[in-house]
């Protein structure tokens, strides 16, 4: 209950609270796009843990009108190296970024979006970007997952890169199930927070597949995905599919031998679901 005007209202506090906040701060959904006040930055590309195909990239975000982008050397982004003035949802530095790793993020009133990091060339090359780094712990360097699948168990060792190259240990050893690790699969960040994720199919026929969410501590379990129509082979080729409906997630084709299936990412992470199933000879 509360008082208007010398009147008493009953009212879902819930509700009360949704509509003073629309007085003020910005209202959001799922997807972390604002619904009132358009004041919530999110990014939508280049996806991060991409390979830019421009040293000039255009950065795109949602959520909010205008947003000050910035771009640094690292996640932390204490410091950035450039500020720019972003509007109509993008931005784009005047000059050509240093080739090597960067991490940008978008700044509106006081509201940080997550940081995505993304790869600069040293070479224009004008193409979209389609590659995707495996960095899954997101330090700016290129990791490494090795799958060592077995009749009844399996893992996958996963080797950070350093300075000096790939460690020479497993950082981080993720065991499972029969034939765990048979495949294994850099698939983009899926869920938007700015890490790399990866894809581990274990089992026979259909066989299960498995997504790891990235994050500083290194990859931890996120969904299983369901093989629907799929009944032989799911999960035996695996493949990131970039953006395929351009909402700044990243999707995952899979592949069985009666089909392919796309999977897609989004605020929760990959859906276990397919969203397409594709078909041919």
């Amino acid at each position: 209950m509360f008082v208007v005007g010398g009147r008493r209202f009953a009212c879902n506090w819930v509700l009360f609270a949704a509509i003073a906040a629309g007085c003020g701060d910005a209202l959001s959904d799922d997807s972390g796009v604002v619904r009132n006040g358009d004041e919530q930055p999110r990014l939508l590309a280049p996806l991060s843990g991409s390979v830019s195909g421009s040293r000039q990239p255009v950065l795109t975000f949602t959520g909010a009108r205008e947003a000050r982008v910035e771009i640094c050397h690292d996640r932390a982004c204490a410091s950035p190296l450039w500020s720019l003035d972003g509007a109509g949802g993008q931005a784009q530095p005047e000059a050509p970024l240093p080739a090597g790793t960067v991490f940008w993020r978008a700044v509106a009133r006081g509201r940080i979006s997550a940081t995505w990091q993304l790869v600069i060339p040293a070479r224009e090359s004008g193409a979209t970007p389609s590659v995707t780094v495996p960095d899954y712990n997101g330090d700016g360097l290129a990791d490494v997952a090795v799958g060592q699948p077995g009749p009844a168990s399996g893992v996958v060792a996963v080797f950070y890169g350093t300075a000096a190259g790939v460690s020479a240990s497993p950082d981080v050893l993720m065991t499972g199930g029969d034939q765990f690790g048979r495949a294994v699969a850099t698939v983009g960040d899926v869920n938007g927070d700015g890490y790399v994720d990866l894809a581990v199919a274990s089992g026979g026929d259909p066989g299960t597949v498995n997504v790891y969410d990235g994050g500083a501590a290194g990859p931890t379990l996120g969904n299983a995905l369901l093989p629907g129509p799929v009944t032989s082979g799911f999960g035996a080729t695996m493949a990131a599919a970039g953006d395929v409906n351009g909402d700044g997630y990243g999707d995952l084709v899979v592949g069985g031998r009666e089909a392919a299936q796309v999977f897609l990412g989004s605020a929760r992470g990959m859906a276990v679901t397919a969203a397409f199933t594709l078909t041919g000879n």
